[in-house]
């Protein structure tokens, strides 16, 4: 658990381009609250697993990143190591969303199932970059090194290395193959 934790805490720095050592991690946890909080879900996921008051302390935890950051990030969901949010506010991440390593998630994106009778999350690919207020719900597939303009909201599945925006979000430029 703690391993895991901390493999993916240096995984989040290089992703920053900080000093993966543990002074390093320590520094940016208390100077950058986007750092803090995606660390703080990260430690709520890993208590949850445990044993005893694990899932108590993992609901505490949860509950107080919320309160402090704004964020819903729901430890059901499965975010990779080297995800980045650069302004850590009002980013909503539902249950089942599976988030690639090397994201950039930028405030107030929203990320959930279309209805409350779906059960289809999206998929985000690596290296993925979602803007302000973007929105993707139900089970849609954002593609590797695909860019999500600022306010568009998702309606299908995104190419990889394309750039979709508008609403519903229209495919603006495909980098060729």
């Amino acid at each position: 658990m703690m391993r895991a934790c901390y493999a993916a805490a240096r995984a989040d720095l290089a992703a920053l381009g900080g000093h993966r050592t543990r002074l390093g991690i320590l520094r940016r946890y208390w100077a950058d609250p986007s750092y803090a909080t995606l660390q703080r879900w990260r430690w709520s996921c890993a208590l949850r697993q445990a044993r005893w008051g694990g899932r108590v302390l993992s609901k505490l935890l949860w509950k107080h990143n919320i309160r402090v950051s704004g964020c819903h990030l729901s430890p059901w969901a499965t975010i990779e190591p080297g995800v980045v949010l650069p302004h850590a506010t009002a980013i909503v991440i539902g249950d089942g969303v599976r988030i690639g390593p090397g994201v950039v998630i930028f405030q107030g994106v929203t990320l959930g199932r279309a209805t409350r009778y779906s059960d289809a999350y999206p998929i985000i690919g690596a290296g993925a970059c979602l803007y302000t207020r973007a929105c993707v719900v139900g089970g849609h597939r954002i593609g590797e090194g695909a860019t999500v303009a600022a306010n568009a909201v998702v309606t299908t599945d995104v190419p990889p290395g394309a750039l979709v925006g508008g609403v519903p979000a229209r495919l603006i430029r495909e980098i060729a193959r």
